[in-house]
Order: structure tokens, then sequence, then C-alpha cells
């Protein structure tokens, strides 16, 4: 009797269930966007507006990633290395070798970065213009704070004391630019997500 009785119990509450559920398919679609979580951590797929949304890059590989990841961030420090002397005369050859290196390390930190297209706890999506730019003013942050006096003295020397710029800190906005112009080239060559893996 017991057993049965759960039984009807059951039966009662799904009847209910299904009677208070909204008919979703039966809405009017004024504006609807719906994005599919299962699969947002490999792609976004946006559903109503424009049907489904393509990769950015057909031929997803993570090492095309790092690879244009570090070339691009290569560059810009090879700009940093060969004209900070003319800026600042008195930056020892560490500091230039530094910039060098940084930069190119966040360049291969962002293409890495860009296998994670999905945060796990926040269960929110991380686009690469959100990933990379961020990513890029963290590193920066952080190098800030490690070097401060002499990227302080640095930016004296450039653009004088109490001037706008004169802040260290503008190094993590710097960061920021840098990593995002990064993301996107590395994203639009390598793809992103999951299926950039073992490719």
């Amino acid at each position: 009797m017991v057993a049965i009785a759960g039984k009807q119990n059951r039966s009662v509450s799904v009847r209910v269930f299904q009677f208070l559920r909204p008919p979703i398919a039966q809405s009017q679609p004024i504006l609807r966007l719906v994005i599919d979580i299962q699969s947002v951590s490999d792609r976004y797929y946006l559903q109503g507006i424009g049907g489904w949304r393509k990769r950015m890059s057909q031929n997803p590989s993570l090492v095309t990633r790092i690879a244009i990841g570090k070339m691009v961030g290569f560059l810009f420090g090879l700009m940093g290395f060969i004209s900070l002397p003319y800026f600042v005369p008195e930056a020892g050859l560490m500091l230039r070798w530094g910039m060098l290196l940084w930069y190119t390390t966040l360049g291969a930190i962002v293409g890495v970065f860009g296998v994670i297209t999905f945060h796990p706890i926040l269960k929110l999506p991380m686009p690469w213009w959100f990933r990379a730019p961020f990513l890029g003013a963290w590193m920066n942050f952080v190098l800030t704070l490690l070097i401060f006096d002499q990227l302080q003295a640095m930016m004296v020397a450039i653009f004088g004391a109490g001037g706008l710029l004169s802040s260290p800190f503008w190094f993590v906005v710097e960061g920021a630019l840098i990593a995002l112009l990064i993301g996107y080239l590395a994203t639009r060559f390598g793809g992103e997500g999951a299926e950039t893996v073992g490719r």
C-alpha cells in the first residue's frame, strides 16, 4: 500500500509540474537568445538571432595559437628592446631583455588560455575579447608591482614628472591592449576551445 501510494504521489507531482511548467515552446519569440550551456565550453552557439555563429577559425590548433601569440608578443617586446635606449638611456640591458622575454611569454600564455572558453566556477562564457585583455592586464599589473621603481623612473624620464602618463600603472592598459591583439589573431587563425587540443 505504501509503494502504491508513493507511486501515486509521484505521478501527481509530475502532473502538477507539467501543469505549472510554462509552455516555452509555445511562447511568442519577441527577442529570444538561447545559449547552449552544454557546448559553450567548446564554442558559442547563439540561437534566435542570426542562426548559429561560426567559429573564427575552421582549423583550430593549440600549436598555432601559441606560435602566433609568441610571435606577436616577440614583436612588441622587440620594439621595446630597440626603442628603450632612445627614451631611457640609463635603461640597462637586463631590463631590455626582460621586456623582450616578458611579452613573448605573455603571448604564449594568451595562446594557451584560449583552450578555456567557459568559467567552471562562475558558469559564464569567456570569449577571447574578454579573456585575452584580462590576462594581459593582470600580468602587467603583477609586473608593475615587481619593478615599480624602475618603471616609474622610466615613465618619468619619458613623460616628465607629474605628467598624465607618468604613472607606471599605464603598463596595465598596455598589457590589456597588446593581449587583445594577440587574442584576436590567435583566435582568428588558431581557433579556441577544447577542440584545439591535440592539433
